[in-house]
């Protein structure tokens, strides 16, 4: 069964793909009376695809990590992957005595969070909100980092052939990440130059698809990693 963070997502893709059929109105290259129209509907579009990511990537790993919280716990934590083990531990007292990213704090005003850091880890519970934080970046490297963290190996060499099926159309072995590498780097020229026009309508169809199939691998990895987990 799906998540309710995927549920979020393609309704939030459903929100990208409504921006797109706005912009379709338009004569394509539009008139320059409708260049800035245009631009700002595929600049919108681009950018909430790649956001909306970013928040179901963290989303899903907290919703599927939490069943690994419960008291009394599903599985003891000696028994979890020696990697969810150690990086929860790590990222939990890292985050933190660092506090809040963008938000300047003093060390007294972080003592309360160390002080729950602590006694998360001495009770054995490990952190899900931890194991999720993407650094505001969702790139291919982020990802593969984040399911590595979980004690998942090559994430997209895992779900590279039920992608491809879904994709229906043969593609380069790294067509996965390199994608994803694609479509956020898109993201990141919008936000921070401010220029959308080059985006072309066909690349903002092909992302749509790409995020949908890739979103709903994920989320099933996801879902099995943790079922293997938990004993029968």
């Amino acid at each position: 069964m799906a998540s309710k963070a995927l549920d979020n997502f393609i309704a939030s893709l459903g929100i990208a793909e409504q921006l797109t059929e706005l912009e379709r109105v338009y004569d394509n290259p539009p008139r320059k009376a409708d260049e800035a129209k245009v631009a700002g509907l595929r600049g919108a579009a681009a950018v909430l695809m790649v956001a909306s990511f970013e928040a179901f990537i963290k989303a899903a790993i907290v919703e599927h990590l939490s069943e690994l919280t419960v008291q009394p716990p599903k599985v003891p934590f000696t028994n979890l992957p020696e990697k969810m083990r150690v990086n929860s531990v790590f990222y939990c007292l890292d985050a933190a005595i660092k506090g809040p990213r963008h938000v300047k704090t003093d060390r007294a005003d972080r003592l309360p969070n160390i002080k729950m850091a602590c006694a998360k880890i001495a009770a054995d519970i490990i952190d899900p909100e931890a194991l999720s934080s993407t650094q505001s970046n969702p790139s291919s490297n982020t990802v593969k980092s984040l399911f590595g963290d979980l004690g998942v190996s090559d994430i997209f060499g895992k779900i590279r052939t039920p992608f491809h099926r879904a994709w229906r159309k043969p593609e380069a072995a790294t067509f996965i990440p390199d994608k994803l590498e694609e479509i956020v780097n898109r993201r990141h020229r919008v936000a921070h130059t401010g220029l959308a026009l080059n985006i072309t309508r066909g690349q903002l169809k092909e992302a749509l698809k790409f995020l949908r199939i890739l979103s709903g691998l994920l989320d099933k990895e996801l879902r099995s990693h943790i079922d293997s987990l938990i004993p029968p």
